[in-house]
């Protein structure tokens, strides 16, 4: 049975607070990044990241995850799920499937391509061509000094958050496919909803 986070008394007097709740791909590096935007607790709108402990990065173990807690927490109305994966070299018909069973379920995807560090640049940097994660790395070392899985200045890249959704948004062509097939990300429209935008 699904719990609810409201008491019957606390119910009548309080308006619930929407949450939004994302499923990561990693284990540290977008929990870093997204705790930087987390809401006061009197906020209306609360963060919740789940935790992936086992580090469990196929796509379709980051939906199970999601599934996993919808079936064991109360989900409001206003709440939204949200999927937080790279594009990497996962297999496009897979990317597809989940896609399609994250719409059923009525989730939403906030996919990077090649990778969520793509995402990281562009709130310092214009677009440009990268092929691989391998090319991003050595690039968000030189803006941010160091980088490194869970080791980098998130702080730095939340100041400059508005310039890459603006970035984002402009290069979201295609805002009806289910993921970016070139170069691009979705992240910018997690972060609007997270900002209430």
């Amino acid at each position: 049975m699904a719990k609810n986070r409201y008491n019957s008394s606390r119910r009548k007097h309080e308006k619930p607070k929407k949450f939004i709740v994302v499923a990561t791909e990693g284990e540290k590096t977008e929990r870093i990044y997204l705790d930087q935007f987390k809401p006061p607790r009197d906020s209306s709108v609360q963060l919740k990241v789940l935790p992936n402990w086992q580090h469990k990065t196929h796509p379709k173990d980051v939906l199970k995850k999601l599934k996993a807690y919808v079936k064991t927490n109360y989900v409001g109305p206003e709440d939204e799920l949200w999927l937080m994966i790279d594009r990497d070299s996962w297999d496009e018909a897979e990317l597809n499937e989940v896609a399609a069973e994250a719409v059923k379920c009525s989730f939403h995807m906030a996919l990077s391509n090649p990778c969520i560090e793509y995402w990281f640049y562009l709130h310092l940097r214009d677009n440009k061509p990268f092929n691989h994660r391998h090319q991003l790395l050595p690039e968000m070392e030189k803006m941010l000094g160091s980088y490194g899985k869970g080791n980098y200045d998130a702080a730095r890249l939340a100041k400059e958050v508005d310039a890459a959704i603006a970035r984002a948004e402009k290069l979201d062509t295609k805002p009806n496919e289910p993921w970016p097939r070139q170069q691009g990300t979705q992240v910018h429209r997690l972060m609007k909803k997270l900002l209430g935008r």
